[in-house]
């Protein structure tokens, strides 16, 4: 009834049209105004254009000089091809699409490679003014695509396989499958590898390895996804991705799974020159990153301040003198003891750098202030747990055998080395 009645004042509004001549030609509305009187697929006569505002100008009975947005108008020279424009439209008056996944592809024609003229997003409404007659079959898929107008006036061609399509309450066509919500959210943001978490957990930050620029940077846009981690980076392309389990997803033409099996968290298994990774990642972002590498910079400066403050330079009756210099250098003399324990070798230079890079297992912060790692260079590192006291420093050598991952888990050493250092002598 409502698209008879459509047609009805069409043709009332075409003889109406036909018996005044001051126009410039006729519209066919696709996308009235929310406070508007007229309907999709209305017949206005258009009498004048403002080129600054953008808009068409049309009269009714009622009202002289309204205005509407260009683009909410389809615009013809005579009336005869308006009839038949809205002959062909009023099929599609009431239909409107719900967008089932974000940042689907709107193009400037239908097909596949045509450009791109605008993202639609997940759960978004948008009218449809038109529909390819023919079925095509992309990927898995087989549907149809749709000619549709987005509220802020882009036209473009959107294909079905993430559409749901309604005649008014009614769905006329859906592809929508059953992905989990975790494959959207998966294009959001951006992914850390899930040791930054236990990292920041247990507040043992490697700096060499928490860094802002190791991540996973997944693209819907341009279909692509980055993975760059201390040992390897790799992009690569795909075409979509497709649901293989409850929690499983492939990225098509690319050698990537996605697994989200544990809440909050996503493992993707990929290679990288012929060798497989299986790595968890977890969302942090850029500003978290940075603000947890600013502390720590800030912590181990305090700690080497703390060594500057009670020396800078230090004694031991056998394992000889140390300064530290304001820069995170060291000067070791004496050393004669660390090279007959074998701790050093004899070309081992007497200055080098002082880092805070090794940590503490839980029961070891109990007992100790830190480790003090010292670089001789030549690939020689002496680390030390040390205790901060009154006079001195107090320092255990820990053998590399029990340094794990950067982190040693107990001070039970078979054959422990103790020195202890008097400041400022």
């Amino acid at each position: 009834m409502k698209l008879n009645k459509i047609w009805v004042i069409s043709i009332f509004l075409t003889t109406v049209l036909m018996s005044c001549s001051k126009y410039i030609g006729y519209g066919v509305v696709l996308l009235p105004n929310e406070d508007s009187d007229l309907e999709s697929g209305a017949l206005i006569k258009i009498t004048k254009e403002s080129r600054i505002r953008e808009t068409w100008v049309y009269n009714t009975p009622e009202e002289d000089h309204i205005e509407i947005d260009k683009w909410r108008v389809e615009f013809y020279d005579n009336i005869k091809d308006a009839q038949e424009y809205i002959k062909n439209y009023t099929e599609y008056i009431n239909y409107f699409v719900i967008v089932n996944r974000n940042s689907h592809s709107m193009r400037v024609k239908p097909f596949a490679d045509s450009n791109l003229v605008y993202r639609l997003k997940k759960d978004q409404k948008v009218k449809v003014i038109g529909r390819t007659s023919q079925m095509e079959k992309i990927a898995s898929f087989e549907g149809y695509w749709w000619h549709l107008i987005t509220p802020d006036g882009v036209k473009g061609w959107s294909y079905d396989s993430y559409l749901s399509v309604y005649n008014g309450d009614e769905v006329i066509h859906s592809n929508v499958s059953d992905d989990s919500p975790e494959i959207h959210d998966f294009f959001k943001g951006v992914w850390r590898p899930r040791y930054f978490w236990t990292m920041e957990r247990s507040r043992n930050i490697d700096l060499d390895k928490f860094k802002a620029k190791f991540k996973l940077t997944p693209d819907l846009d341009n279909k692509e996804i980055t993975i760059s981690m201390p040992d390897h980076y790799v992009t690569y392309k795909f075409t979509d991705f497709t649901k293989t389990g409850t929690n499983n997803y492939n990225l098509e033409g690319a050698p990537v799974q996605l697994d989200f099996s544990t809440n909050g968290m996503v493992t993707v298994i990929y290679s990288v020159d012929s060798k497989s990774y299986e790595t968890n990642f977890i969302k942090m972002t850029d500003e978290v990153v940075n603000d947890i590498i600013n502390a720590e910079v800030s912590t181990r400066k305090i700690k080497y301040n703390e060594f500057l403050f009670r020396g800078p330079a230090f004694n031991s009756k056998a394992y000889g003198d140390i300064y530290f210099n304001e820069d995170n250098t060291f000067r070791w003399t004496k050393r004669d003891n660390l090279i007959t324990k074998q701790l050093l070798t004899s070309n081992a230079k007497s200055e080098g750098n002082v880092s805070f890079k090794k940590f503490m297992g839980k029961e070891l912060k109990t007992k100790y202030d830190g480790i003090i790692t010292f670089d001789f260079g030549g690939r020689q590192e002496l680390s030390f747990l040390y205790t901060l006291e009154d006079n001195g420093i107090r320092f255990l050598y820990v053998p590399e055998s029990k340094i794990e991952d950067g982190v040693v888990e107990n001070d039970d050493f078979y054959t422990p080395i103790q020195m202890f250092f008097t400041g400022k002598f």
